[in-house]
Formats: C-alpha cells, structure tokens, sequence
C-alpha cells in the first residue's frame, strides 16, 4: 500500500525486496503535524500477522519532514516493526524528522550513509551491522533504547564517522545498552557516549583510525 513515504505495509509482507528506489522530498512543503508515523519504507504493525522477510538495497532517501505542532514529528527514512527480518544494504538516508533508521527485529545494517536526522540509527534490541558511515545527525548517531529487565548490545563491525566530532556517536536510553565497534574512523575529539546516556552503558573500540 503506497502512504506518504514510497511503501507503508501492515498485515505481514511475505518475502519481499525493494531496491533501485529514489524518493527525494521539498524541504519546503513538509508533511501535515499528525499523530500517523511515516517513512519512505515503514513496515508497520505490532500483531501476530505483522511479520515477513525483505531485503532493502540500492536507495537514496532524501527530505523526510513532518511539519512542527502538537504531535512528535515522528518521519524516518525506514522503519521495521518487531516481526520483520532482513537486509538494509547499499544506500543512503539523508534528513529526516527522526531516525534515518529506526529499526526493530532482527535486521542487519550494511554499507549505508545516515545524516541529517535527529539519530541517524534508533536500535531497539540487540543488533549486528556491517559498515555503517554517521556524517552530522542533530541529536546523536545511534540511539539504543533499552529495557530494566536486560542488557542489550548493538555491534557494528566498521563505523565511519565523518561528521561533526562533538555530536555523541551513542546514547542509550531506558536501559544500559552497550555498543561494540570493531573499528572506528572518525576525527580526533569524536565524542563516543553521551554525558545523558543511560548509566552503566558504555560504548568500546577494537581498533581506532584518525582522518
């Protein structure tokens, strides 16, 4: 079913695959303030029929806005629900109201460049990506949303950040959350963890490179 954004699924997709989509949105005419959330992907849904496999490959997402007003401008680049599992690879999220990707279930991130959104990466359970590049995104890069009742844990094997070094590359909220980059490239002065992040969450580097 095609919403604001280019897909917006609830009721369960099967298997599916999108790739070689463009959708660049006007800075200028965001969408209406509302309480309806909104991506250019955005597998919806939290029942039992909610569920599916994809792959996302090949995308440029631009301009993703939601107008400001009574309700939180909740507009992403792509977002996936619990019940969906699978790929995001080769592509790019650039503005957003919110996250570049919100994402939930078991999803693996891979070769893609996230900037210009509130977090560039909103992660709700313990997730594995690839090679992920953060330029400047307005709050934070990622985003760990935890739980009291767990540890959860986001690992990402190369995370390039290449945009403005005092922005936090993590913040982990309602929980610890702890963050394991394999390799780092980021500037000198990067700020790893937010001075707000959940207490006892920590961010750890195996191997660092300056540019």
């Amino acid at each position: 079913m095609l919403g604001l954004g280019l897909v917006n699924v609830s009721n369960g997709i099967g298997k599916a695959v999108f790739r070689d989509l463009v959708w660049i949105g006007d800075k200028n005419y965001p969408s209406i303030n509302s309480d309806d959330a909104w991506a250019a992907i955005a597998l919806k849904g939290k029942d039992a029929n909610d569920i599916g496999s994809f792959a996302i490959s090949n995308f440029d997402f631009q301009n993703l806005f939601m107008k400001s007003g009574s309700y939180y401008q909740n507009v992403d680049g792509i977002s996936t629900e619990a019940g969906y599992s699978g790929t995001i690879s080769n592509g790019r999220v650039l503005n957003a109201s919110d996250a570049c990707l919100d994402i939930k279930g078991k999803v693996r991130v891979d070769n893609v460049y996230l900037a210009g959104c509130r977090q560039g990466i909103k992660a709700w359970t313990d997730q594995s990506h690839g090679l992920v590049e953060l330029g400047t995104n307005r709050f934070v890069g990622i985003i760990g949303k935890g739980t009291k009742t767990k540890t959860r844990t986001i690992t990402i094997d190369v995370l390039i950040a290449s945009g403005d070094p005092s922005v936090p590359l993590f913040r982990a909220e309602d929980g610890v959350v702890n963050l394991r980059i394999g390799r780092l490239v980021s500037k000198t002065g990067q700020v790893l963890n937010s001075s707000s992040s959940y207490s006892g969450s920590t961010v750890t580097v195996g191997q660092r490179v300056y540019f």
